[in-house]
Protein backbone atom coordinates (compact mmCIF):
# COMPACT_ATOMS: atom_id res chain seq x y z
CA UNK A 1 0.00 0.00 0.00
CA UNK A 2 2.99 2.39 0.94
CA UNK A 3 4.27 2.18 -2.89
CA UNK A 4 1.35 2.92 -4.41
CA UNK A 5 0.43 5.76 -2.34
CA UNK A 6 4.11 7.13 -2.67
CA UNK A 7 3.53 6.49 -6.69
CA UNK A 8 0.53 8.58 -6.52
CA UNK A 9 2.19 11.40 -4.57
CA UNK A 10 4.82 11.26 -7.77
CA UNK A 11 2.57 11.43 -10.50
CA UNK A 12 0.94 14.73 -8.70
CA UNK A 13 3.68 16.45 -7.74
CA UNK A 14 6.11 16.46 -10.89
CA UNK A 15 8.91 18.10 -8.91
CA UNK A 16 11.59 20.72 -9.57
CA UNK A 17 12.95 21.29 -13.31
CA UNK A 18 16.51 21.44 -13.43
CA UNK A 19 16.83 24.86 -14.37
CA UNK A 20 14.49 26.17 -10.95
CA UNK A 21 16.83 23.93 -8.85
CA UNK A 22 19.98 25.61 -10.78
CA UNK A 23 18.49 28.97 -10.27
CA UNK A 24 17.75 28.33 -6.25
CA UNK A 25 21.30 27.44 -5.55
CA UNK A 26 22.22 30.54 -7.46
CA UNK A 27 19.93 32.20 -4.54
CA UNK A 28 21.44 29.80 -1.91
CA UNK A 29 25.10 30.79 -2.55
CA UNK A 30 23.91 34.27 -2.57
CA UNK A 31 24.69 35.12 -5.87
CA UNK A 32 21.52 37.07 -5.85
CA UNK A 33 23.10 39.94 -3.55
CA UNK A 34 25.43 40.96 -5.88
CA UNK A 35 24.96 43.99 -7.16
CA UNK A 36 25.52 42.66 -10.95
CA UNK A 37 22.93 40.14 -10.40
CA UNK A 38 21.22 39.79 -13.94
CA UNK A 39 17.93 38.83 -12.38
CA UNK A 40 17.96 35.38 -13.46
CA UNK A 41 14.97 33.31 -13.32
CA UNK A 42 13.84 30.11 -14.97
CA UNK A 43 12.52 31.70 -17.72
CA UNK A 44 16.06 32.80 -18.95
CA UNK A 45 17.20 29.79 -19.50
CA UNK A 46 13.66 28.46 -21.48
CA UNK A 47 14.05 27.31 -25.00
CA UNK A 48 12.21 30.29 -26.51
CA UNK A 49 13.16 30.25 -30.09
CA UNK A 50 13.35 34.58 -29.43
CA UNK A 51 16.67 36.17 -30.37
CA UNK A 52 15.99 38.56 -27.67
CA UNK A 53 15.64 35.37 -25.16
CA UNK A 54 18.82 33.54 -26.29
CA UNK A 55 20.79 36.69 -26.35
CA UNK A 56 19.80 37.14 -22.30
CA UNK A 57 20.65 33.01 -21.79
CA UNK A 58 24.13 33.52 -22.90
CA UNK A 59 24.63 36.47 -20.78
CA UNK A 60 22.94 34.71 -17.68
CA UNK A 61 25.11 31.53 -18.73
CA UNK A 62 28.56 33.78 -18.83
CA UNK A 63 28.09 35.31 -15.43
CA UNK A 64 27.00 32.37 -13.63
CA UNK A 65 30.00 30.82 -14.85
CA UNK A 66 32.60 33.70 -13.87
CA UNK A 67 30.80 33.78 -10.20
CA UNK A 68 31.38 29.90 -9.47
CA UNK A 69 34.29 30.02 -10.72
CA UNK A 70 35.42 32.72 -8.71
CA UNK A 71 33.45 31.53 -5.41
CA UNK A 72 36.23 28.20 -6.51
CA UNK A 73 39.40 30.08 -7.35
CA UNK A 74 39.06 33.40 -6.27
CA UNK A 75 43.13 34.05 -7.55
CA UNK A 76 42.88 32.43 -10.84
CA UNK A 77 39.38 34.05 -11.48
CA UNK A 78 40.97 37.47 -10.62
CA UNK A 79 43.80 36.80 -13.32
CA UNK A 80 42.26 35.84 -16.28
CA UNK A 81 38.80 38.17 -15.77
Amino acid sequence: MADRTSATVRAQWPGRTPMATFVKCLHLLNLDLLDDWPGLTEETFSAKSSRHNLQQRVKGVEWCLYRLFEIYDPDETRNVG
